[in-house]
């Protein structure tokens, strides 16, 4: 059958200390701290798929602490700090693709071998290490796996110790669950008017909700030109790009603020007659491209 969700852990055999003998699919498992006398302390001789899981501190007295003669597909899992005196990691591979396997130097696409840097958190000690959940550095499996979160059924879960819900390309490795109310964050956006000519002020306004946990945010306000180009209002200016208004800023549980003004700006002469778009979206912080966590927009006219 196929083995999802779950906490493979403390168990010992022969072969394959932890799973053996699966020929069903295996996603989004953890196999931790499994022992064999021979061979496979964390998995032997499965040969479904294994997806999204983490194989780590496992081990085997002879060889392949992590995962033994696994003809399977295996992609978007991490195979870390498994130990054995021959081959410590992996012996025998089918199609290993988007994993994070130290000591890895065989084929497979978007495979890598750094280390992938857990961190503890709120259910377990393999969660990723995120800048923008208060970590010191970013783990490269974090929008490393082999599709989107969405579509491998993930999107509720989390690899992050604040327990938002991975979004975008799927982190490599386990997924824990999140809490329900980890995210709930609401924008909504106005203006004085839809129709404005050269010479009218045009006011924006925001008002924000926090009705999940604490989060740390950016929080970006921008106009978006008949053309597609943006222009994002910032706390030195108006600035071509997206960039963010605020930076890192700590909305607390129950947060709640506005409408209140963002910026007024008077239209000036010659600005291109058309449709345009004021924008404001909420995101975790430091992203290059962010992963908005809410987003609205109005449309507004110039004649």
């Amino acid at each position: 059958p196929a083995i999802t969700n779950c906490t493979i852990s403390g168990n010992s055999a022969e072969d394959g200390g932890g799973l053996a003998g699966c020929d069903g699919a295996i996603s989004n498992c953890i196999v931790v701290n499994n022992w064999a006398a021979s061979q496979g302390g964390g998995m032997d001789c499965c040969v479904g798929v294994i997806d999204n899981c983490t194989i780590s501190d496992n081990s085997a007295e002879v060889s392949a602490g992590g995962l033994h003669w696994c003809w399977a597909m295996i992609y978007s899992c991490i195979v870390w700090g498994n130990e054995a005196p021959e081959i410590p990691e992996v012996e025998g591979y089918w199609e290993t693709t988007y994993c994070c396997i130290r000591g890895w130097t065989y084929e497979g696409e978007g495979n890598i071998s750094a280390d992938p840097l857990f961190v503890s958190g709120p259910l377990g000690d393999y969660y990723l290490s995120q800048m923008s959940a208060g970590q010191a550095a970013d783990s490269p499996c974090i929008d490393a796996g082999s599709a989107l979160a969405v579509e491998m059924g993930l999107a509720e879960m989390t690899t992050r110790t604040d327990e938002m819900p991975d979004v975008g390309i799927v982190d490599i490795g386990f997924h824990y669950p999140a809490s329900e109310d980890a995210v709930d964050v609401e924008v909504i956006c106005s203006l004085n008017s839809e129709e404005f000519t050269t010479g009218d002020v045009l006011e924006a306004f925001a008002s924000l909700e926090n009705r999940g946990a604490d989060i740390i945010a950016d929080i970006f306000a921008a106009i978006v030109l008949p053309d597609g180009s943006v222009i994002s209002h910032t706390q030195s200016g108006f600035a071509p790009g997206i960039w963010p208004w605020l930076s890192e800023v700590i909305l607390t549980s129950g947060f709640s603020s506005g409408p209140s003004e963002v910026f007024e700006l008077c239209v000036p002469t010659g600005a291109a007659v058309g449709s345009y778009s004021y924008v404001v979206a909420v995101s975790r912080p430091g992203m290059v491209t962010p992963d908005f966590l809410s987003i609205h927009h109005c449309t507004f006219h110039i004649r």
